[in-house]
């Protein structure tokens, strides 16, 4: 059986208008995302992170995240792989019917160039990212980094309610200041409605390019063109609340992989349907 959370989660200080939590073990993704441009939905990461949020009056929102990551144990004599990341946002909310936020995040990779790649399903695969050959010593693949990795990401957020109907729009760039080209990434995205009480719903649309060095493709969405790195598409979906532990969903990918070489280049069609039932 494999845990997939198991951490502790400690209030350091709550005292209105400041909250600040620390987080450690095997957690939920401690960073605002407002997409899947950077993580995997999905994605359970280990180590310690604080997240804090200090309220300027009554309208502006100061939030400010924190982590220290274990990525990859190495061999002996060799360093482990980790993650320092930080996070800063500003959320604008002058009436409860409209927010506003933007925001920027580093995540400075330590020890992944001429190291083997994070080979989560044994396939010998990069996902996407630029390789070097290397050699198996206590692992599955003989691909090696070839960069550092160093993505920085600006976010932005805009929620309004017309009619009482929640719509959503939202945009990422990245870049990863370590490559020598391929290294830029895009996200752009709408959403009408929000499924989350019975019978409510959510359709939206959404753009996507990461270059294949804009971040560490083993993290990203593991969905979109088939994961990784190295491609740029579309995403249609929609959700509908069914009832108050049961969601139904449909997604539908129209993407292109391997774009960093358009002598191959192929297309990648997909379509998902999920029933999610929450206990």
């Amino acid at each position: 059986m494999k845990l997939n959370v198991a951490y502790f989660d400690w209030t350091v200080l709550n005292r209105d208008p400041q909250l600040v939590d620390v987080y450690g073990g095997k957690m939920r993704n401690p960073f605002i995302c407002v997409s899947d441009l950077v993580w995997d939905p999905d994605l359970t990461p280990e180590g310690l992170a604080a997240k804090g949020q200090f309220s300027m009056g009554d309208t502006v929102t100061l939030l400010a995240n924190g982590g220290y990551l274990w990525v990859q144990e190495r061999a002996t004599g060799n360093d482990d792989t980790k993650i320092f990341a930080g996070q800063g946002a500003v959320k604008f909310q002058p009436i409860p019917e409209f927010y506003v936020m933007v925001g920027g995040s580093l995540y400075q990779y330590d020890n992944m160039k001429n190291y083997q790649v994070l080979d989560w399903e044994g396939k010998n695969n990069g996902y996407g990212n630029s390789t070097v050959n290397g050699t198996v010593s206590g692992g599955t693949t003989n691909k090696n980094y070839a960069y550092e990795y160093k993505p920085v990401e600006i976010f932005a957020e805009l929620g309004v309610f017309v009619g009482g109907f929640p719509i959503t729009v939202y945009g990422q760039t990245l870049s990863n200041s370590e490559a020598d080209a391929n290294k830029n990434g895009q996200l752009y995205g709408v959403t009408f409605g929000k499924a989350k009480n019975p019978k409510t719903y959510e359709v939206g649309y959404r753009y996507a390019k990461l270059e294949k060095d804009a971040t560490v493709g083993a993290y990203t969405d593991s969905d979109r063109w088939g994961g990784g790195t190295d491609g740029e598409g579309s995403k249609v979906f929609a959700k509908y609340q069914i009832a108050k532990n049961l969601q139904v969903g449909a997604n539908y990918f129209m993407d292109t992989k391997k774009i960093s070489e358009p002598s191959k280049e192929t297309d990648y069609s997909r379509l998902q349907v999920d029933l999610v039932f929450n206990f």
